[in-house]
């Protein structure tokens, strides 16, 4: 569901119609309805798809950026996680602390009544926090690769590799269901916590997060010489440093290592 649905956005906003591609745009379209919609995207499908507004940000989990606030001697300091996770979650968190969205125009319009088989302003949001595509085991068991080798003074003299028809249809995006403590947990952060930050006198707490989250992502940034540890990071900063100021000399620095980061950082 995860790559399904960012690639037909993709090909959405490069000006593909819904119908275009020859079929393609349609089978796309209908694999997503016929597999529950885009609400059944995973957690980093959902904060993408909200940064665009195709997706509102109370259908996401809490990536609450006043973690990056809590003194560094406990062990749930976003600082202890490994650093492709930390440095990922970092930019998340300060979207998500902004609820920042981008310009709503015809094609997210447009886009919020093809991804959806509901309406978009019928949907149960908290009830997608938690929902990912999950595909019976029964069709993955039988999308199993056979891989047929034969070997012979040390040379293949043999090799077939077989992958059955509709062996897409088995593929799962849940590939660990939520413990009931992660989703309980998720839960109070957002009905409680999130209440609370979101409104006086919460918000200037929040406002310090999102200060102290930039900070880390400006650090990030000069000290990769904005090549960033990563593709999947150095996009997000990109953005990030966008969101905080369109005009800023951080995000100037961005754009001519986007050529040169992505392939590096790969």
């Amino acid at each position: 569901m995860f790559g399904s649905v960012l690639n037909y956005v993709t090909l959405r906003l490069l000006g593909e119609g819904p119908n275009d591609g020859d079929g393609a745009m349609d089978k796309g379209h209908d694999w997503i309805l016929n597999h529950g919609s885009a609400t059944m995207i995973t957690s980093w499908g959902k904060m993408w798809l909200s940064v665009l507004g195709v997706f509102e940000w109370s259908g996401n989990n809490p990536m609450p950026p006043e973690m990056w606030l809590l003194p560094y001697l406990l062990p749930v300091h976003p600082g202890r996680m490994w650093c492709h996770c930390r440095m990922v979650y970092l930019p998340m968190s300060y979207l998500y602390g902004k609820r920042f969205v981008g310009p709503i125009t015809p094609t997210v319009l447009s886009l919020r009544k093809e991804l959806f088989a509901a309406p978009y302003h019928e949907i149960d949001w908290n009830q997608a926090r938690n929902l990912c595509a999950k595909f019976p085991r029964c069709v993955a068991q039988k999308t199993k690769i056979q891989n047929v080798i034969a070997l012979a003074d040390d040379d293949i003299i043999n090799a077939k590799l077989t992958v059955p028809l509709g062996a897409a249809e088995g593929l799962e995006d849940l590939y660990y269901p939520h413990p009931l403590v992660q989703d309980a947990l998720w839960a109070l952060l957002d009905k409680i916590a999130e209440q609370v930050l979101m409104h006086w006198p919460g918000k200037k707490l929040r406002e310090k997060a999102l200060h102290t989250a930039m900070e880390h992502i400006h650090y990030e940034d000069e000290n990769s010489r904005y090549i960033c540890i990563g593709p999947v990071n150095k996009v997000l900063n990109t953005l990030c440093c966008w969101v905080e100021d369109p005009n800023s000399e951080s995000f100037k620095l961005h754009l001519p290592r986007i050529n040169t980061g992505l392939p590096l950082g790969c």
